[in-house]
């Protein structure tokens, strides 16, 4: 039909109007953003334009002002531009750290600080630095409630020339998002052309004067606008798709290269299973023994506590026991000790006794060996017994040093009784022996004095029964007689 075939001439005629090899750039910098699929536009803009200021309020990582700043250096034009952020985020594009500006203030300097500038401050702080009227093109994507966008548009209205305003994400209506409505406001007061895709993209003409390669984007029809959007909206997608194709062949070879490196990694593994699997039999099988010996030793442990107990009461009884028999031994040493001490009280009572008697028979037998010389041998008897008196003393004395010494063992009788026990009855048998001698020796006083008695006229000697001092008084009393 030939009214179809005029509107689509004028369609194409308007397509060609508003494309230019600029369109099809690729962009330099691809970095995460929501605008990638309007760089082409953007590229075609600023040739169309050629603006003497541009400012983006928002420029977060930087993707569509880096794609400005690349169109401006590309072209060689004298745009100045300007970047206003904070670069802290917001609740719509998220709060990041300092590296995002880093990030892109290296990039920037690097590239494009000839004629660009990032202003860090807030929207509202930026307005100092523009005088009215001096901005050709501003792009606002800020916060995307309804209030903050409507306060940007209209805070930086006077800085406009007869300029030309992009707002982004005029096509989302969720979480918020609020650029939609105060873009139908902007369409009831100027004239306006919108991109669809890529979240939405809104242009509009603030100015009477419309820069001529703009005018089929407010003036044609709405057939014409669909064209044009279509077309963008087909070079946006080819806008980055030699970027993703590359970074999704770079990201299958490092894939490809993970993949292998997961395989070398599970061969490793299963290596590393198998032999923990191994390792973990082995420890079953050690845990298993284990327990069996601590079976053992439980029962052990338990026929070890009764024991225990047993011995207890083996211990108790016994020590009831010991200490009765120690009692008893210690009794039986205190009765031993008292007649040791009442034995050693005898025997000094007998040395005395004997000293005294020795004594008296040597004043006896000078008096006789005075009275006469046939005295003599009797004398010699005389000294005889007194040898083995001494010699008596003598035993007597050592007797009394073991008697001692017998003390002194007494003292550890409580630890060795059985030993004091023998003890006792050797001593018992010495004592004994002493008594024999002393008895001996009394015989043998006994046949001296009988001698004597002989000697000196037939005097017959008989056991006093007063004792030994008596029967010597007596003696001496017959020889004065003669």
């Amino acid at each position: 039909m030939p009214g179809n075939g005029a509107r689509a001439a004028r369609s194409a005629s308007a397509v060609q109007h508003c494309l230019s090899p600029a369109s099809f750039w690729q962009p330099d910098d691809i970095v995460p953003s929501a605008w990638h699929q309007h760089a082409p536009f953007a590229f075609w803009l600023t040739e169309a334009l050629r603006p003497g200021i541009f400012v983006e309020l928002g420029a977060h990582n930087g993707f569509s002002y880096l794609a400005f700043c690349q169109a401006v250096q590309r072209l060689g034009a004298t745009t100045k531009c300007y970047a206003v952020d904070t670069w802290r985020g917001d609740e719509h594009a998220g709060f990041y750290g300092e590296e995002v500006f880093a990030k892109l203030n290296e990039l920037h300097e690097r590239r494009y600080s000839g004629f660009s500038r990032l202003i860090r401050s807030t929207f509202d702080e930026a307005l100092a630095h523009f005088g009215d009227g001096t901005v050709d093109l501003l792009h606002i994507d800020g916060r995307h409630r309804y209030e903050d966008v409507a306060h940007d548009f209209e805070s930086w209205l006077p800085k406009l020339s007869d300029a030309v305003v992009l707002l982004h994400d005029v096509n989302v209506r969720e979480r918020g998002f609020g650029v939609w409505r105060f873009w139908a406001d902007l369409q009831a007061r100027y004239r306006c052309f919108e991109f669809a895709h890529g979240y939405g993209l809104g242009v509009v003409q603030v100015g009477r004067l419309v820069a001529a390669p703009l005018r089929p984007l407010f003036d044609r029809t709405a057939p014409d606008k669909v064209a044009i959007a279509q077309i963008y909206a087909q070079l946006g997608l080819l806008s980055t798709a030699s970027h993703e194709l590359a970074e999704a062949r770079t990201a299958l070879r490092e894939r490809e290269a993970r993949i292998a490196v997961l395989e070398r990694d599970g061969a490793a593994e299963r290596d590393a299973l198998a032999k923990a699997e191994s390792w973990a039999r082995d420890r079953e099988a050690t845990i298993e023994f284990l327990r069996a010996d601590i079976g053992r030793l439980q029962e052990v442990a338990a026929a070890a506590s009764l024991r225990e107990e047993e011995l207890q009461r083996i211990g108790d009884q016994f020590a009831g026991l010991r200490e009765e028999e120690l009692q008893r031994i210690r009794n039986q040493l205190a009765g031993l000790q008292e007649a040791v001490t009442q034995f050693e009280r005898e025997a000094e009572e007998r040395s005395a006794g004997e000293a005294a008697m020795r004594r008296e028979i040597v004043a006896a037998f000078e008096a006789a060996r005075r009275s006469s010389e046939t005295a003599a041998q009797d004398a010699a008897a005389l000294v005889l017994a007194q040898q083995r008196a001494t010699e008596a003393e003598q035993a007597a004395e050592r007797r009394a040093g073991e008697a001692e010494q017998s003390a002194a063992a007494l003292e550890s009788v409580e630890r060795r009784a059985s030993d004091a026990e023998v003890k006792v009855v050797a001593l018992s048998g010495e004592i004994a022996g002493i008594k024999t001698e002393l008895a001996d020796s009394r015989q043998v006083g006994r046949a001296a004095l009988h001698a004597l008695a002989v000697s000196n006229g037939g005097y017959a000697y008989r056991e006093p029964r007063l004792g030994w001092r008596h029967t010597i008084q007596r003696l001496f009393g017959a020889i004065r007689r003669q």
